[in-house]
């Protein structure tokens, strides 16, 4: 029987629980974490992942005028057979191992036309070999009447 890379039979288990809380109109604490279970039975033995994430996040608003907002996630993935490749579609699209990936944004409305964005992203994975991955952008929106 030929095997394709994109044969699958995944069967998954996973549970996610949020709390948020608002200690003031203007700010949000907030921690997410995320439970899997997940089996890809195509193979035999079938490959087995445990996966767990947390992610705490702070959001920080000004009425109409924007938004700061930065979250960081850690997670652990667990797979058997340790040799075996994790197909994209089980544990999030994470890799076996720790991760840990952050994201800080900030959203300002300039005028009634024009909104400024800054954001700075990274992620550290167990196969990056080279470090931490870091993204920045900054753009400006402007619309016309």
């Amino acid at each position: 029987m030929r095997r394709d890379r994109q044969d699958r039979d995944i069967l998954s288990r996973q549970g996610r629980f949020e709390l948020s809380y608002r200690p003031q109109s203007r700010l949000e604490l907030a921690l997410e974490s995320r439970l899997a279970w997940e089996q890809d039975r195509f193979y035999t033995p079938a490959t087995k992942v445990r996966a767990l994430a947390f992610t705490p996040r702070v959001v920080y608003s000004w009425q109409t005028k924007g938004r700061w907002q930065a979250e960081i996630e850690w997670s652990q993935v667990e797979v058997s057979p340790k040799e075996r490749l994790i197909p994209y579609e089980m544990a999030n699209g994470r890799s076996a191992g720790r991760s840990m990936r952050w994201d800080i944004r900030f959203d300002y409305k300039l005028s009634q036309t024009v909104q400024a964005t800054v954001s700075y992203s990274g992620r550290n994975e167990p196969e990056r070999q080279q470090g931490v991955i870091h993204t920045g952008r900054a753009q400006v929106t402007a619309a016309f009447r």
